[in-house]
């Protein structure tokens, strides 16, 4: 009998945390056990639980949790090392008797835990020497022109990576392949299980009240944690940094805007981004 495996993908907001409890916790009622596996880009990382709306430590102790807060915030990740470290864990709780439940809002993560293709190496200094050169901003540009479906699919802070952006560049140019193309392709994961996949998303204005009371019930919290991880001294390109509102708060810290200016950015973006993960819902 082929072994069920649980996707849960939902915009930022929707309500994924509260929901993947319940669900284990009606499981649990039933005899079964339910573990559950992160699939968000942001919450691999430590250092800023609240900000990038992490479990609570009493959520954490209801079920075995996996992927979650175990990356420093200046350590690059990848969609391919998630995708392998996510299929071993998957495979071990299966192994076990127990139900993963993979839930978080990057789209790209669930794909990769299907499994993707090798993609064509580039030399780093080949794609220094076609790049290097390029700003942030002009680096993005060209990426939209050049594939735009990756850069659809793409999460905020790969949008902010120089090196992943030189990369998607240097495969489309350097190959003749585009990126976006290696995404599509699934290796034998649903050959193996059977995969239940749900998707969390709500009405826009309902989602826009909910984001509201996340920022401002969290707002002190998510100031501190980010004042702590600036005292650290970590250089703005840390990877960990790329969290969507660590710039906003940050120049909140330093005095640049008010308290209200940074909610206020803290809402639009996240706003936008949950708009951004509808368009991978739709696709699942």
């Amino acid at each position: 009998m082929t072994s069920k495996v649980i996707f849960l993908f939902g915009v930022t907001g929707s309500g994924k945390t509260s929901r993947a409890l319940g669900y284990a916790r009606e499981q649990a009622a039933l005899g079964v056990r339910v573990e559950i596996v992160n699939a968000d880009s942001r919450q691999i990382y430590k250092g800023l639980p609240v900000l990038s709306a992490c479990p609570t430590a009493a959520e954490y102790a209801e079920f075995p949790h996996h992927l979650f807060e175990f990356l420093a915030l200046d350590e690059p990740y990848s969609a391919g090392r998630y995708g392998r470290e996510a299929r071993a864990v998957v495979d071990d709780i299966v192994a076990r008797g127990a139900v993963p439940l993979v839930v978080g809002g990057t789209g790209f993560y669930f794909t990769a835990l299907e499994g993707l293709p090798e993609v064509p190496a580039v030399p780093v200094a080949e794609l220094k020497a076609r790049y290097g050169h390029m700003s942030v901003d002009a680096l993005a540009a060209r990426v939209r022109e050049v594939d735009p479906d990756w850069w659809t699919a793409a999460n905020d802070s790969e949008r902010r990576n120089p090196q992943r952006m030189m990369r998607v560049l240097g495969v489309a140019e350097v190959t003749g392949t585009l990126m976006s193309g290696y995404g599509a392709t699934r290796g034998d994961f649903r050959e193996v299980y059977e995969v239940e996949q749900w998707v969390m998303m709500r009405e826009r204005e309902e989602l826009k009240a909910r984001l509201r009371e996340r920022v401002d019930a969290g707002f002190e919290a998510m100031k501190a944690e980010v004042a702590a991880v600036m005292a650290r001294g970590l250089t703005d390109d840390a990877p960990g940094l790329q969290t969507l509102g660590f710039a906003d708060l940050a120049a909140c810290v330093r005095g640049e805007i008010t308290d209200e200016d940074a909610k206020a950015l803290l809402l639009k973006g996240h706003v936008g981004y949950a708009k951004r993960q509808e368009t991978w819902g739709r696709k699942l």
